[in-house]
């Protein structure tokens, strides 16, 4: 049974290095990597040597501890379906409210924004007949 380096380690529950140590002294040239090809001839060799190693794993596979790890019985479920009328509900729609909004009335002008209007415009005025004066 050929396969990769890290699942025969998983099959023998040793660890990778151990098995790359143990073919390495055996002959085998292989590499410590997860993905390494292992032989049939390497194979036999292993489950020869860490047979121990695998039988003791599966004892402790099988090793139930607490009641958590019991599996329950499987009851059958039976669906049965069912039909629920749902009474339809409507709903009046609102009327709308047209209420009429009057805009609030422009404040008053004062009069003395006007006046000081009229004063700037009667400075403006002066000055530029007083340039007007001195270019001529």
């Amino acid at each position: 049974m050929a396969g990769q380096l890290v699942k025969i380690a998983k099959e023998f529950n040793v660890a990778t290095t151990t098995i790359v140590e143990f073919l390495s002294t055996k002959g085998f040239p292989i590499e410590n990597k997860p993905n390494a090809k292992i032989s049939d001839d390497m194979h036999e060799l292993l489950s020869k040597e860490f047979k121990s190693s695998a039988d003791i794993k599966e004892k402790a596979d099988q090793i139930q501890i607490g009641a958590s790890f019991k599996k329950a019985e499987e009851k059958p479920v039976i669906k049965v379906p069912i039909k629920i009328e749902i009474p339809k509900i409507e709903i009046a729609p609102k009327k709308e409210e047209i209420v009429e909004v009057t805009p609030p009335p422009p404040p008053p002008v004062e009069t003395k924004a006007e006046e000081v209007i009229e004063a700037k415009a009667k400075s403006f005025r002066q000055d530029r007949s007083y340039t007007k004066k001195e270019s001529s």
